[in-house]
């Protein structure tokens, strides 16, 4: 087994545990992860590899799951099942470990007042 683990963090303020076991999850099936969205390739020239590109990808997805269900790291695992009543997420496999890959963790996400601005535009009258 080659199973490394990663942190991807967010802006300081969430991160997500993803365990890869790189013998089942090789270089070619993260390519293929990688290109089954347009814009591959500028993906790929943004970061130091594909891994990156891929986890930095799935970041994004596992906040967007995570924050419009309220899900805990229970929940978002479920999300990507496709064998359960989500149908699974398109484009990636299961995060439950059985195709290579695993999300161990995943901080709950706070919205904080201090981070809200309001501007006022024009006369509202």
């Amino acid at each position: 087994m080659n199973i490394k683990k990663y942190v991807i963090n967010y802006d300081s303020k969430v991160e997500i545990h993803v365990e890869i076991d790189h013998d089942v999850l090789s270089y070619e099936a993260l390519d293929e992860i990688n290109n089954f969205w347009s814009d591959s390739d500028s993906r790929l020239a943004e970061e130091q590899s594909v891994l990156e590109a891929v986890l930095k990808r799935l970041a994004k997805t596992v906040l967007h799951i995570q924050i419009s269900n309220d899900y805990n790291t229970f929940g978002v695992v479920d999300d990507f099942d496709y064998s359960q009543r989500h149908g699974g997420v398109e484009g990636w496999p299961k995060m439950d470990g059985s195709e290579g890959i695993k999300i161990t963790r995943v901080d709950e996400f706070e919205f904080e007042s201090s981070d809200i601005s309001i501007l006022a535009l024009g006369d509202q009258s």
